[in-house]
């Protein structure tokens, strides 16, 4: 007898091992889990008790894995569209400000207005209602233009001292020679005739030393209350564009030795208006 013949039929596995065999292919770790509740629970017939608690644990951590999946994606889905929501009720809160400027700006643009709107209805009564600001705001302009024609027409000047343009509320050194050099340029295109300029200042006149221009004048009030020195300068010839007349200079005393002294210098001419410099002056130790 040969020994294929000794050996046992080969069994075919029942249905129920082939669906327990799939399922175990299918559910992650649970072919080693099988095979330790098998080898250690033989008592347990054909396995069920095994499957059944794999089945239990599968079902578990799958619907952990999924329930904390879902969370996640879910937390994220309401972080964004909440930064989105937050976003758009800022720009939303933005918008409402800026309308509430501008209406804000109608309301005082029509309050300013309301007077010429009044005149324009009162002089302009044979125009249509609608026209009437216009009109009136053309003349107006018309005016303007006349007016800004007389100002170019006018001379204006720059200060000069020491040949420098000075703006006022400008402090100056003294000079070591004592000696202050002041000057008119005209910068317009007119020509300025009778250059006049006048010098004010508070410290007393016997420490002040003026040279052939200058002439005193009466004491005149600033309007800062206190009592001025003054003294004009005016030059004998008329300045042309660019042309300047540069006074005889003014020596300050030496027995005056106040570290600074206020100024105040006025330049006008023929058809010109005033121009008025506050300036203070330092003295060099």
């Amino acid at each position: 007898m040969s020994e294929s013949d000794n050996r046992p039929p080969e069994q075919k596995p029942t249905p129920t091992q082939e669906a327990v065999d799939d399922l175990l292919w299918d559910i992650p770790f649970a072919r080693p889990i099988w095979k330790f509740f098998v080898r250690e629970g033989k008592a347990v017939k054909h396995g069920w008790v095994a499957v059944a608690v794999i089945v239990v644990i599968t079902v578990y951590f799958t619907h952990r894995w999924t329930e904390g999946d879902v969370d996640a994606k879910i937390s994220a889905a309401t972080n964004y569209f909440g930064g989105v929501l937050a976003k758009k009720e800022s720009e939303i809160s933005e918008l409402k400000g800026e309308l509430a400027d501008a209406k804000q700006d109608r309301d005082k643009y029509q309050l300013m207005i309301a007077p010429f709107e009044a005149m324009a209805i009162a002089k302009y009564t044979n125009a249509p209602l609608d026209q009437r600001l216009d009109l009136l705001t053309a003349a107006m302009t018309a005016i303007t233009n006349v007016l800004s024609g007389i100002e170019s027409s006018r001379p204006t000047f720059a200060l000069l001292i020491y040949d420098l343009p000075t703006t006022n509320g400008q402090v100056i050194i003294l000079e070591k020679s004592r000696e202050l050099n002041i000057g008119a340029g005209n910068k317009g295109d007119v020509t300025a005739k009778n250059v006049t300029i006048d010098f004010l200042t508070p410290i007393a006149a016997s420490n002040i030393i003026f040279y052939s221009d200058w002439h005193p004048e009466p004491v005149a009030e600033h309007p800062n209350g206190i009592a001025y020195n003054h003294w004009i300068a005016t030059s004998e010839l008329s300045e042309g564009k660019h042309d300047a007349f540069i006074a005889a200079r003014i020596t300050i005393s030496t027995n005056f030795t106040e570290p600074s002294f206020p100024v105040s210098i006025r330049i006008h001419s023929d058809e010109s208006k005033t121009q008025d410099y506050d300036l203070t002056i330092l003295n060099q130790k």
